[in-house]
This record gives C-alpha cells, structure tokens and sequence, in this order.
C-alpha cells in the first residue's frame, strides 16, 4: 500500500503506469490504419479523387498546387457543360513504372491525392461542346 493513499485502489492494490504502448494499442492502431486506406479506397473508386494542380494552365481559377476534389458521378448524370472543370486522363502518357520498393508507397500515396504522376491526367475547362 502507499503511504499517502495515492495510486492505489480501494482494495490497496497499487498499479503502475504503462510508459508505452501495448499490443492491444498497436493492434487497434493497425485496425485503424487499415479501416481508413479501405474507406478511402472505396471513396476513390465510387465518388471521388483528389488532384492537386501542378501547373499554371488553369491560373487565375486554381492556382499552382491547389488541391481539388473531383466528382466521379457527375457525367454518370450529365452531359459535360462549357466552363465545366474536368479532369481527364493523358492519351500520350508513357511514364516509367516505379521500382517495386516504391510502388507501395506511391499507390498509397495516389490512393488519398497526397501525390500522383505528371501529365498522367490534365485538367482544364470546358470551352467547347459537341457539334460546336
């Protein structure tokens, strides 16, 4: 029992503090990890990405690495409209292909918009339509 009555239980038991975390800690924070790359995998596939913007062709609207989030179920629902921002893939892209070591790494990346290949898609406005 401690002498002044602090840190112990009513039944005299006194318990120590833990200094670090346990493996019930690192388990719950693997779950974690693993719940949110799930969540934001099913959030790209269905109803969204993110890109940043990373040159200066949409100034003054987006500025140079601006963030945007963009819709994947609008043009399920609509026809494109003029001055519609869109994001659309490169038909001329041939990037090189990360090394094995990296490719976890940059597809997680890519998975939540943190980073995502040059001139693998462009985005631009919508100036002209169909038959115009």
């Amino acid at each position: 029992m401690v002498p002044d009555g602090k840190g112990a239980n009513p039944n005299g038991v006194v318990r120590r503090r833990r200094s670090g975390p346990t493996v019930r800690d690192m388990r719950e924070y693997a779950i974690l990890a693993v719940v949110a790359i799930v969540l934001a995998s099913l959030i790209r596939a269905f109803v969204g990405l993110a890109f940043y913007i990373p040159s200066e062709s949409m100034v003054p609207t987006l500025k140079v690495n601006d963030r945007v989030l963009v819709s994947r179920m609008t043009y399920r629902l609509r026809d494109p409209r003029r001055s519609d921002i869109i994001v659309f893939e490169n038909p001329d892209y041939t990037g090189r292909k990360p090394s094995a070591i990296a490719r976890p790494f940059q597809s997680l990346f890519e998975l939540v918009g943190a980073r995502q290949r040059k001139d693998r898609h462009f985005i631009k406005r919508v100036i002209g339509l169909p038959g115009e």
